[in-house]
């Protein structure tokens, strides 16, 4: 893995947290709640935070409101193949 360059200027980005869970609430989320902290605490925006029920067509609904949002985020690519369900981000100024 890549380490970070200390020789280029910090960049700070919109990051949204998206738990998708049955039975978590905002109040019960530890693991979005740990994300937000750590972006908070890292220096970045926390763009939106948001829970969707496990369900492909709520999870889709929800990632193409936080794309419309005005609040441009790093677009959210499949790493490898279609069905694989880990993510990476793309910077948004390199449109990839």
């Amino acid at each position: 893995m890549p380490r970070i360059d200390e020789s280029r200027p910090f960049l700070a980005v919109n990051i949204a947290v998206l738990t998708v869970s049955d039975t978590r609430t905002l109040a019960d989320d530890k693991s979005g709640q740990t994300l937000a902290d750590m972006i908070a605490r890292d220096g970045h925006k926390l763009a939106a935070r948001t829970i969707v029920k496990d369900d492909v067509a709520s999870i889709v609904a929800q990632l193409w409101r936080t794309e419309a949002s005005p609040q441009p985020l790093p677009r959210l690519r499949p790493l490898q193949r279609p069905g694989n369900h880990r993510c990476r981000a793309v910077r948004p100024d390199r449109g990839r």
